[in-house]
């Protein structure tokens, strides 16, 4: 194997401005799938819905598409405090909360990633009566549309300004709420279109990860935020297509605060997005890669001061393309002559969160996705890119585990 930090391309220019950081804002706790809400009483005032609600239990998903493994999910109300937490997501990418008596609607939920990337999501009254509430890119769009700078992570700032006696902007109605979802499902609706997505409710839906349904919507998106002035900021809505190496990702830019939105566009095929379940056999490669280097070295190759293909041992070779290491090249180089060096690693290492980013176009097809790669020995990480590729003929995947900029990569995923 052989690490490369992400490709950057336009569509994931903006994607570390959309953060939100602090220790206020990293409670950790267990999730669990509940739905149930119980709703003490309604009226009263202080938020833009002014909802006064008892104690209630509100569940979801928070997904890109993968699961937001690790995140935590607060929730600060209409009067500013935070109300809930959750345990980390897991890798069902769902989470629940109960929410303190006395919340006042509207909500505003954020999911936090370890790396620091935040989703969001605004919820009235009716989407937290419902019980569900998802946590979405989707979502993140809608609320960066309420948002008076048009980056969704200040909705926090917002709300918790509500302390400060209407400091901050009057917080999101209903009304607004709903307006913008619209304006946001205009934007994705050919994609929806061709994905067969066209009633889901993005935010209080209920779904599963894996990589179809409203799941693969999300694989097939990629939305960035970059500020742009004090009260707006440039949105970039791209499609995670099959494309050729290098080529942008087909993609909308607007500003938040546009009337109008541009639609993604027409013309979109179903082929020309990931395979259902891709996300899914992503995850299972990068857990059979933790496996591998899970292993002493001693485990993983027969002659560790000697590193060649045919000497790559059990689930280490496995994990390459037709279980033959010696098919893995990485520009110009294979196991031994300067590929395969995590492989005698000493420092344990581990993968995780990984997402789908884009198919680029063969022969044969890559699929590229991004993991936070760690060394759990020193507490170091960092966002690489590994290509892969499926194998003729599999029900599943087959992923050459590669971040190589061709395509002799070889390990497997299925």
């Amino acid at each position: 194997m052989h690490r490369r930090a992400p490709e950057t391309s336009r569509s994931a220019a903006g994607r570390q401005q959309a953060r939100c950081r602090g220790g206020a804002l990293q409670a950790r706790g267990l999730l669990l799938a509940g739905v149930c809400l119980v709703l003490a009483a309604c009226g009263g005032s202080g938020g833009a819905d002014g909802g006064a609600a008892g104690s209630a239990l509100v569940s979801g998903v928070a997904a890109t598409g993968a699961p937001m493994e690790g995140a935590v999910v607060r929730v600060f109300d209409a009067r500013g405090q935070a109300v809930a937490h959750s345990a980390p997501v897991g890798s069902d990418g769902r989470y629940e909360v109960r929410i303190a008596v006395g919340a006042r609607a509207p909500m505003l939920f954020q999911a936090d990633l370890a790396d620091g990337e935040d989703h969001f999501a605004v919820a009235d009254e009716a989407a937290i009566v419902g019980g569900t509430v998802n946590i979405t890119p989707i979502t993140s769009l809608i609320a960066a549309r309420l948002a008076p700078t048009g980056l969704p992570q200040d909705l926090v700032l917002q709300f918790v300004g509500q302390v400060a006696g209407g400091a901050a902007p009057p917080l999101p109605t209903s009304a607004q709420i709903g307006t913008q979802t619209q304006a946001v499902l205009g934007v994705i609706a050919p994609l929806r279109q061709v994905l067969g997505d066209t009633s889901f409710d993005p935010l209080t839906g209920r779904f599963t990860v894996g990589g179809v349904g409203h799941d693969k919507v999300l694989d097939s998106l990629a939305v960035t935020f970059s500020p742009r002035a004090a009260d707006s900021a440039n949105i970039e809505v791209a499609l995670r297509t099959r494309r050729a190496a290098d080529a942008p990702l087909p993609a909308v830019v607007f500003a938040s605060n546009a009337s109008g939105l541009p639609p993604l566009g027409s013309g979109l095929v179903r082929a020309d997005f990931a395979p259902n379940g891709t996300s899914a056999r992503i995850a299972a490669l990068v857990a059979e890669i933790n496996a591998c280097l899970a292993l002493p070295v001693a485990a993983r190759v027969t002659d560790p001061n000697n590193l060649t293909a045919a000497g790559v041992r059990g689930i280490c070779a496995t994990m390459y393309y037709d279980g033959n290491p010696a098919q893995f090249l990485h520009n110009g180089t294979t196991i031994g002559s300067g590929a395969g060096a995590e492989l005698l690693e000493q420092n344990l290492q581990r993968l995780d969160q990984p997402v789908y980013r884009y198919t680029r176009i063969g022969p044969p097809d890559l699929v590229a996705f991004t993991v936070r790669w760690s060394d759990l020995t020193t507490g170091a990480s960092s966002l690489v890119v590994i290509y892969a590729r499926g194998a003729t003929g599999a029900a599943g995947l087959t992923l050459p585990l590669s971040d190589v900029v061709h395509s002799h990569s070889v390990t497997r995923l299925c």
